[in-house]
Order: structure tokens, then C-alpha cells, then sequence
């Protein structure tokens, strides 16, 4: 008996990810709502004219805080001694302001506290800056709704590093670790994005660090939130800071990273309709993922001019691929 498969969205990540099940003998069809111009491509492969919005024709889940709020996040980092940075949280850009200004912090990182497409996170040379920042985000709404609480955190120093791993609510399974590029132009001059590139596996990690990722930040995660009623299956992101103090959490995201998903899928050596499967029915102790050892990806994102500000949209990509 072979599967029907839908693919919710419309980039890089929906492509990669409609691509590898395409290659399962499981899956006969796999419709991608609304897709792109590339995930067509393949017999297996069609798009469909849904929006994402439309959450009454798509499937719906319960709120997935631990990304939807980065104030729920780090305030559940905290309660489960999960390691990240020192924050607060505001929503009074005065008091924001007074803290930023008393703060003995090195350098500050504002965020908004919701979703705002990899966008909502200002890195502050000076405490002008950070000011400049609240001001933005809870004043003048630059990043809408996102933006009406905000986290002011200590900004980590050393690298940063994407863990994903495959959860069944018990079990987790780690993917092999990538590092994204959020930078635009040469020389990291340009603002913060939501990837221009990623490698896979990124090499400064070691075994034993992973190790700790696994215990002291995945594991605990998804034994935190099951015992909140929260219990957790599919794909867990992990953006991480590797610190002189050891791996420190910078965010998490509830789904597949992007642009590091387009990375790690090919190496992926197990079928991947089978470990979604596994998530879900709670198996995966039992079917365990298999990447491969001996490759390595490298990915890189071609974006339209102005972006991650305002840019057109709609331009034709040409161009032969060798």
C-alpha cells in the first residue's frame, strides 16, 4: 500500500523535503500546497492551489509556543535549566530602555518576541543601538504584531551552530549539525536574514558537544514539554551558540530549518517517509535515521534585490545547471 503525502509551504525547504519523500516506494503522490516552481518537477510531485492561511482546508496542531513566543521559550528554558543566555522580557520600551541602559552586559540582542520570518533579531554594536532597536519594534510596530513583547539577552560570543533532531515524544533522534549563513553581502556588512546559505555537517563541533546537545538541550526539551501537557513529534531546530561555558541556546523552531533542512535531507540515507512515520507513531527508537559519513552539502540562496527588506517579487530565474 503506497501513501499520499502533503507539503505545506512554498520554498527551498518544501522542495528538498518533497523531493526526498518522492524517493520513497512508500509514497505514491505528493501534493505541495502552494509550492514553487521547482517542486513540480517530478512525476511524483504536484502542486496545488492552498493557501497556508487557509487553516480550516490544512492540518492544524496546538500551538507551538516554544517558537510561536520567544518570551515562552526562554521563560521555559529557565524552569527546565536548559542553557541559554541571561534575558528579560519587556513590553514597556521605557523599561525596556532603563534596562538596556543599566545593563552590564558586553552586548545586547533584541528580539521580537513572536514570528517575524527570521527577521525580528537585532544584533547591537552599542546600547544606541539596542535603544534604537526597542524603540523600533515596540514603538513604531516594525515588526507588527511580532513585535508587541520583546527579549533583551546577553549577546554570545563564538559559533553558531543548527541541531535538528526527529522526536517522537519520548525518543529523539539528532541530525547532523549545520551552520547557516544570516548575513547579506560580502564581508557580513549586510543586515540579519533568514539564511543566505548553509553547510552540512559543519565541522567545529565535536562528538562530546554533541553529546551535550543531545542531553542537556534536545532531551530535556522534549521531557519538558511533554510534563507541560506539550507533548512534542516531528522536527526540533535548535539554533545554538558554542561558548567558552559549553553549547547555549539561541532560539528553537518547531519544524525543519531553512536553509539548513536543503543540507541535511541529502545525506539522509534512511527513507524519510519512514521516519516521519516512526514521529509520529511513536517507533523511532526502532528506526533510527542513518546519514551518511563520508559527504558533505553546501547550499546557497540566490534573493531578490532589497532583500530582507522590501524587494520585487515574481522574477523569472534563469540559467543552466551544469
Amino acid at each position: 500500500m503506497t501513501e499520499t503525502v502533503l507539503v505545506i509551504g512554498s520554498g527551498g525547504r518544501e522542495h528538498v523535503l518533497s523531493w526526498k519523500l518522492s524517493k520513497s516506494p512508500k509514497v505514491s503522490q505528493i501534493y505541495v500546497a502552494p509550492g514553487n516552481a521547482g517542486t513540480c518537477q517530478s512525476k511524483k510531485i504536484e502542486n496545488v492551489d492552498l493557501s497556508v492561511k487557509d487553516f480550516n482546508a490544512v492540518p492544524s496542531a496546538a500551538a507551538a509556543q516554544i517558537e510561536a513566543s520567544k518570551s515562552f521559550s526562554k521563560q521555559f528554558m529557565e524552569r527546565h535549566n536548559i542553557p541559554t543566555a541571561r534575558f528579560q522580557t519587556f513590553t514597556c520600551p521605557d523599561a525596556a530602555i532603563k534596562h538596556i541602559r543599566s545593563a552590564s552586559y558586553k552586548a545586547l540582542v533584541i528580539k521580537a518576541s513572536g514570528l517575524s520570518a527570521g527577521k525580528g533579531v537585532v544584533v547591537a554594536q552599542n546600547k544606541d543601538q539596542a535603544c534604537q532597536a526597542v524603540t523600533d519594534i515596540l514603538v513604531n510596530k516594525k515588526y507588527g504584531s511580532a513585535g508587541e513583547e520583546i527579549v533583551v539577552e546577553e549577546f554570545l560570543e563564538g559559533e553558531e551552530v543548527s541541531v535538528l533532531a526527529f522526536c517522537d515524544g519520548d525518543n529523539v533522534a539528532l541530525m547532523p549539525p549545520a551552520q547557516d549563513h544570516k548575513q547579506l553581502n560580502e564581508g557580513d556588512k549586510g543586515p540579519n536574514t533568514g539564511g543566505m546559505g548553509a553547510i552540512c555537517p559543519y565541522p567545529q563541533i565535536s562528538q562530546q558537544e554533541l553529546q551535550v546537545i543531545e542531553r542537556d538541550v534536545i532531551q530535556k526539551t522534549v521531557f519538558g514539554l511533554k510534563s507541560e501537557g506539550r507533548t512534542y513529534k516531528g522536527a526540533l531546530y535548535a539554533g545554538l551558540m558554542l561558548t567558552e561555558d559549553g553549547p547555549k541556546v539561541l532560539e528553537f523552531n518547531c519544524r525543519f530549518g531553512d536553509p539548513e533542512t536543503q543540507t541535511i535531507l541529502p545525506l539522509l540515507e534512511s527513507d524519510l517517509y519512514d521516519v516521519c512515520k516512526s514521529c509520529v507513531d511513536g517507533t523511532l527508537q526502532q528506526h533510527k535515521p542513518v546519514f551518511s559519513q563520508d559527504k558533505h552539502v553546501a547550499g546557497v540562496v540566490l534573493v531578490s534585490g532589497g532583500y530582507p527588506g522590501s524587494y520585487p517579487k515574481g522574477l523569472a530565474i534563469t540559467g543552466k545547471l551544469n
